[in-house]
């Protein structure tokens, strides 16, 4: 009874108006382009996503750092320090051969004198942050392909919204011209007047 009542826009009937028969077409494409361009445009986003951030790995090199002095104290508002690490100043060296030092952030439990695996650019001369795991990128792949498909659909349904939303003004503008054009005669006809 359900379908039946859904898909009568879709049968032949004397009282189907041509907006009607519109509305119809704009459900089945918004709905058809939700689904088949959601799901596809989300894969894409999703893969993008993921193989942009496995070519960050790519462009680093791992490096063992030693520890000039132990880690000083952050705050602990601090955003950009990860939780568990702190900064420190640090010496490597880098593929030409010459000692660099710089301040990175490193596991807090380690001291003066220990070494810490840090990320360089291709000529080891900069630190870098440390790359995405396999498995880092595959999940924000996935959150981002998740959301545009659902980016895409909320889209799909607000045009459908619309669609539905300009017709019923259109109906309602055309009924009332029809009944200023036929109420009055048929008031009088059947003495509401």
């Amino acid at each position: 009874m359900m379908t039946t009542v859904r898909l009568w826009r879709w049968r032949r009937n004397a009282l189907k108006r041509r907006s009607d028969v519109l509305e119809a077409w704009a459900v089945l494409l918004t709905a058809l382009f939700a689904l088949v361009g959601g799901v596809l445009l989300g894969v894409a986003a999703g893969s993008g996503v993921q193989h942009q951030l496995l070519r960050q790995r790519e462009g680093r090199q791992p490096v063992r750092a030693v520890l000039a002095a132990d880690p000083r104290a952050a705050h602990a508002t601090s955003s950009d320090v990860p939780q568990g690490h702190r900064p420190a100043t640090v010496s490597w060296r880098a593929d030409d051969g010459r000692r660099l030092t710089a301040t990175a952030r490193v596991p807090r439990e380690l001291k003066a004198g220990d070494t810490a695996l840090l990320w360089t650019d291709p000529t080891g001369t900069r630190i870098l942050p440390a790359p995405p795991t396999r498995s880092d990128a595959a999940l924000q792949g996935t959150f981002a392909g998740v959301a545009t498909a659902a980016a895409i659909t909320a889209v799909c349904w607000l045009l459908r919204r619309w669609a539905a939303h300009r017709l019923d003004r259109h109906r309602l503008d055309t009924w009332a011209y029809e009944w200023a054009r036929v109420g009055p005669h048929w008031r009088r006809e059947h003495g509401l007047m």
